[in-house]
């Protein structure tokens, strides 16, 4: 019976071994343990969700301003275009085109021939 009551002292630490106040001390530990890793875990999965949250929006923005990009350039062909013509428009060769072929004026001194049907 005394070999069951003996303890076990660990010499290079000066602890009991194998005495049973130790145990609840290791179950706690190992309890701490795991909070820690959980805390740890969660940290790393909140952080991970604004991150990939705010890839996305960045994404939809960036995609967004093409967008609007295509269409502020495809406006900036269509004013380019009418000015363009408008220019076009107030040409002397122009206005000397429409005057003749919608408008049948002809020059002075210009022969007019009319066809005959």
């Amino acid at each position: 019976m005394e070999k069951e009551n003996a303890k076990i002292i660990d010499i290079s630490t000066r602890q009991t071994v194998g005495n049973e106040k130790n145990e609840p001390q290791k179950k706690a530990s190992g309890w701490k343990k795991a909070a820690v890793v959980i805390a740890v875990v969660l940290f790393v999965g909140v952080w991970a969700y604004i991150f990939v949250n705010q890839e996305i929006k960045l994404r939809e923005q960036q995609s967004r301003m093409m967008y609007l990009e295509d269409i502020k350039n495809s406006h900036e062909a269509s004013i380019r275009g009418k000015r363009e013509k408008l220019n076009m428009q107030e040409s002397e060769s122009f206005i000397e085109e429409i005057a003749r072929n919608k408008l049948n004026y002809v020059k002075n001194g210009e022969i007019v021939f009319l066809p005959i049907e």
